[in-house]
């Protein structure tokens, strides 16, 4: 019979214990721990007190499916309570700093001469790695079994060791039909030669990335397929075999053609259009120009940012470039009238039109520009601009005739009682001042056009401008009151008149078409750099197509109101040249049946 005294002095002496390289302790019959070695202190994280600590090392102990054993009911302790107890039962213990290791516990009673039980001894395997080993295999089997590209292992002969459901599904060939076959089976004649590229990497150790190739199906059909193939090392780092990941790109290739097909599609498009078309990314550097360019005198298509002084009229370039900028910063659709150099050292006027594209969160990505050369346009229009001023300039001396001696007969026959009289010259005067602002505004117009309006800067505080011209509008207004709102003082460096006159055109405009309503508000609002006005009415509004072009010369916007107004749509457009030139900004927000505001701002001055 085995007894503690004959182990601890005979059979497992204290040298012999201690030289285990398992863990190892004994008890005696009241389940006080007698003897341990090193190796068992390690794997508890401490060291017990002989006849003080109970059952087990372990600060806790858990079984294998992780819920906790209180000490008095683990391996040991049942062992001297005379239970039988399966060899290597599987148990996780936890050290004092919270580390778990995987073990398997053998616990057998001991006996004295007289054969009753003195105590136990209990032999501690440690798997924690082999455990862990094991966990990552099934975790790699669950990751293959479920993949969705095909994974597949084979051998330095070629031969397939491992075959995945998603390699079935790809290829069409069961596991049982693949495993121990050539990898050749999947290969067509005409690549066998990949193989032995490939195997070549392979065995010296290489990593064969995004191999792009084609494999054959059971049925015969060709797949488009991208290769990852790795080496399979043994312990000793010595390659075995190759692990292969497969996914099929035949529906990604076919996209591919069909983009690469559209683009070149998109381009001769381009390339047939009269215009100059260019890409811009989403900071303004050119990524693509169409053939135009070579119409151009500009030495080579600009790769970092849009090359405006080589392509642009001297006076025309500063312009353009704050323009732009400001398109940039704003992400706001840039259009400029310009002259551009072309290869023949001539300037002709273009109409460039800018425009943003966003992505799904708003964010700008790119810019698609356009440009229309107009000259021919232009050089109609300047004809027609110089007989427009000529025109002008001959009407103003009969129409002022007509409204003098108009005045005149009004002033002669204004105490008679004859109605249709003082009526018909009522309605003369009224039709010669109609004149004289037509004429007038032709003037203007000519102007602009020609270059020749001149702007009188001067500093004044932009809040009595406004204050003047809201009195001026609202003396003769009867039917509109209007409310100003001042939300600061902003001074200004501008034209006075000028300003007066863009302002006293919204002014009109607002009473003009808000014929059902009573009041029109104006609002003041300073901010860092500018200082804006709004004029807002609510009035029969404009149609939203119709909000980029209000400015245009001569455009009239379309109404669902149904209500005839006068005019040659003049007025914006020499109002939006007039805040252009004071390199302010000009706009309109308005929704059809709700009203309109029409804004403007203007630098302050430093």
């Amino acid at each position: 019979m085995q007894t503690i005294k004959s182990i601890s002095d005979n059979i497992l002496s204290i040298q012999l214990l201690q030289a285990l390289p398992v863990a190892v302790y004994t008890c005696d019959v009241r389940g006080s721990i007698q003897l341990f070695n090193e190796a068992a202190v390690e794997l508890w994280g401490k060291k017990p007190v002989p006849g003080v600590d109970k059952w087990c090392g372990a600060w806790k102990l858990y079984k294998a499916d992780g819920s906790p054993i209180p000490p008095e009911e683990g391996p040991m302790a049942r062992v001297l309570k005379g239970a039988t107890i399966a060899e290597n039962e599987e148990l996780i213990l936890e050290k004092p700093g919270g580390e778990k290791r995987f073990i398997l516990a053998n616990p057998r009673p001991l006996f004295d001469e007289a054969g009753q039980m003195s105590g136990a001894i209990n032999l501690l395997v440690d798997i924690t790695e082999r455990k862990r080993g094991e966990i990552d295999t099934s975790r790699l089997a669950a990751i293959v079994q479920n993949s969705d590209d095909a994974i597949i292992s084979k051998n330095l002969d070629g031969f397939v060791l491992t075959w995945n459901p998603a390699a079935e599904r790809l290829f069409g060939y069961t596991a049982e039909e693949m495993i121990g076959q050539p990898i050749l089976k999947l290969i067509p004649p005409d690549r066998l030669d990949e193989e032995n590229y490939i195997m070549e990497q392979i065995t010296g150790g290489n990593l064969v990335d995004h191999f792009t190739t084609k494999r054959q199906k059971k049925d015969g059909t060709l797949l488009d397929i991208s290769l990852t193939i790795s080496p399979i090392k043994d312990r000793d780092g010595k390659v075995i075999g190759a692990s292969k990941i497969a996914r099929d790109i035949t529906r990604s290739r076919i996209e591919e053609e069909k983009l690469r097909k559209s683009e070149k599609n998109l381009k001769e498009l381009a390339n047939a259009m009269p215009q100059l078309v260019w890409i811009t990314d989403s900071k303004g550097s050119v990524t693509y120009f169409n053939e135009r360019v070579s119409e151009y005198n500009v030495p080579a298509p600009p790769d970092e940012i849009w090359n405006w002084p080589e392509l642009l009229h001297p006076e025309d370039h500063n312009a353009t470039v704050k323009e732009w900028k400001r398109a940039i910063e704003k992400s706001t659709i840039f259009m400029k009238e310009h002259r551009f150099h072309m290869a023949d050292g001539n300037y002709r006027w273009h109409l460039t039109r800018v425009m943003p594209f966003v992505d799904e969160h708003g964010v700008i990505t790119k810019w698609i520009g356009s440009a229309t050369d107009i000259d021919d346009m232009k050089t109609m229009a300047l004809r027609k601009d110089d007989f427009l001023s000529v025109a002008s300039h001959e009407l103003r001396t009969p129409i002022t005739s007509i409204k003098a001696y108009s005045q005149l007969l009004s002033e002669t026959y204004r105490n008679s009682n004859d109605s249709f009289l003082k009526n018909a010259l009522l309605k003369l005067e009224i039709q010669s001042n109609k004149m004289t602002k037509l004429v007038t505004d032709f003037l203007k117009l000519s102007k602009i056009e020609s270059g020749k309006l001149q702007l009188t800067r001067e500093k004044f505080l932009i809040n009595d401008l406004v204050r003047e011209v809201v009195g001026e509008i609202q003396f003769v207004s009867v039917n509109h009151k209007i409310i100003l709102k001042e939300e600061g003082e902003a001074v200004v460096n501008a034209d006075r008149e000028r300003i007066s006159q863009v302002l006293a055109n919204f002014l009109n405009n607002a009473i003009k078409y808000s014929p059902g309503a009573d009041e029109v508000v104006v609002v003041i609002q300073p901010y860092d750099s500018d200082v804006r006005v709004s004029v807002i009415d609510k009035g029969i509004g404009i149609n939203r197509e119709d909000h980029e072009r209000i400015f245009e010369r001569f455009y009239r916007a379309t109404s669902n109101a149904n209500i005839p107004f006068s005019g040659f749509g003049i007025g914006l457009y020499i109002s939006a040249e007039i805040i252009r030139r004071h390199d302010g900004e000009i706009g309109v927000k308005s929704e059809a049946g709700k009203g309109s505001t029409f804004y403007f701002h203007l630098p302050i001055a430093k």
